[in-house]
């Protein structure tokens, strides 16, 4: 649903609005998942939330590398594969370290604010880019 929702939004809106979208939305979600789990309910639509929002980040991101390495597209997916599997990894051993450390109840919490960075660092900065003399 996220990836089909993300085309014609990318589309419409453009890359950096619907990154937002996906990068706010998986935040909340990360951040309720301690609640939400408590009842079938809402682990059921916290993993439809997760799935949606989850699933609407790969299209705007490789829009994104499209239009930043026109020349180049197929090694900047690959560099963006790449990142996607150290992220991956980075995160599971952070999860391992936070479940080890300070308990279950601290995994939801520390992957929002994770998530939270990741929006904030996905801001498009207001700074001008040089122009061409």
């Amino acid at each position: 649903m996220g990836n089909a929702f993300a085309g014609r939004a990318t589309d419409t809106l453009g890359s950096a609005r619907v990154r937002s979208i996906s990068l706010a939305g998986s935040t909340v979600t990360l951040a309720l998942v301690d609640v939400a789990v408590l009842s079938l309910p809402g682990a059921l639509v916290l993993a439809l939330a997760s799935g949606v929002f989850g699933g609407m980040l790969m299209v705007p991101q490789q829009h994104r590398l499209f239009s930043l390495a026109p020349d180049a597209p197929t090694v900047a997916l690959g560099l963006n594969g790449s990142a996607i599997y150290g992220g991956g990894a980075l995160g599971a051993a952070l999860g391992g370290v936070v479940l080890s450390s300070a308990g279950i109840w601290w995994v939801g919490p520390v992957a929002a604010f994770v998530a939270l960075l990741a929006f904030a660092l996905s801001l498009p900065s207001r700074a001008q880019a040089p122009r061409p003399a």
